[in-house]
């Protein structure tokens, strides 16, 4: 089984061990360190060398602060790390490694009975539709032999009715609804079916993208969508994106696609787009006229002044 990178910590149980309790907050960062490496470097992820200088090189500490450190983990009759064959052995990884191990067992039977009980699943569906098939063609002989034609519809071929059927096969058709194609609205409303196929292509003809979720509530917020409808409304927002660019030009403030569709502006009377706000003379160009004696409010101002 391939090492684990993670190992369990529960800081109760470790803040009340009393070999912890005894250590000064120095010790105890040297202990954490050292399960660390004995967790990430050696093959039982439980262990490391017995060796002193080696330590003390891991560890970043002088001799003197490592003797007296380890006098702290090793303190005489009460170690906290095992010494056995030249290693430091700690017990409590012994422990977690065997927890995690049993962990990723149980974790591993449990994904081959989802997929077999899955599997089992899809086979008995398979042999329905088969069966529902074979049934489908006997009915349909007996019919032909008695020169009477069936129609083969929704109407008489109704799967919740036939007798065996298995209760996995009926949700196929809910599972296939849950992962239709949907859009979510700024509402947290989903946008599917042809409600979403004719929001699409009003998008597309509207052709300003910005604000799609609003708009999406917008269009749903439409309550009788008919085709005829959607014409309209299709044809008006492709007048409504060529006229744009004029606005634009205008510095105009064009209409974004929820409030067009709120105002249900594909319904305005002679519809020619967007209009361009009127700009403000600046003051500088009201004076140039005002000098050349001309009249830029209607007003008459007499002869141009000579400078």
């Amino acid at each position: 089984m391939p090492k684990k990178p993670w190992f369990s910590f529960f800081p109760k149980e470790y803040g009340f061990d009393k070999k912890v309790m005894r250590m000064t907050f120095e010790a105890q960062g040297v202990y954490m360190r050292l399960l660390c490496h004995m967790w990430e470097d050696s093959e039982n992820q439980c262990s490391i060398e017995n060796d002193p200088e080696m330590l003390r090189g891991i560890l970043k500490l002088s001799r003197k602060k490592f003797e007296k450190i380890f006098q702290q983990l090793q303190w005489n009759g009460n170690k906290i790390f095992d010494e056995v064959d030249g290693k430091l052995i700690s017990r409590r990884l012994e422990k977690e490694k065997l927890k995690c191990e049993k962990l990723s067992e149980k974790r591993s039977e449990a994904g081959k009975t989802g997929n077999e009980k899955r599997w089992k699943e899809n086979r008995k569906c398979d042999e329905f539709a088969t069966d529902l098939q074979s049934q489908n063609i006997a009915s349909q002989s007996q019919n032909h032999n008695k020169s009477k034609t069936l129609p083969l519809n929704s109407s008489n071929l109704d799967i919740n009715s036939t007798p065996g059927r298995d209760k996995s096969c009926a949700k196929t058709a809910s599972d296939d609804a849950e992962h239709a194609p949907f859009f979510l609205t700024h509402k947290k409303r989903k946008l599917t079916g042809k409600r979403l196929e004719t929001f699409n292509r009003f998008w597309d003809a509207f052709d300003y993208k910005k604000g799609k979720a609003p708009a999406a509530d917008s269009w749903l917020d439409i309550p009788e969508l008919t085709d005829s409808l959607v014409l309209k409304i299709l044809d008006a927002a492709r007048k409504e994106a060529r006229a744009r660019d004029d606005l634009l030009k205008a510095k105009g403030t064009p209409k974004m696609g929820q409030g067009w569709l709120s105002e249900r502006r594909w319904e305005d009377e002679g519809f020619a787009g967007p209009k361009a706000r009127p700009q403000k003379m600046s003051d500088a160009a009201r004076q140039t006229l005002i000098n050349a004696g001309l009249n830029p409010d209607g007003e008459d101002h007499g002869p141009p002044r000579l400078e």
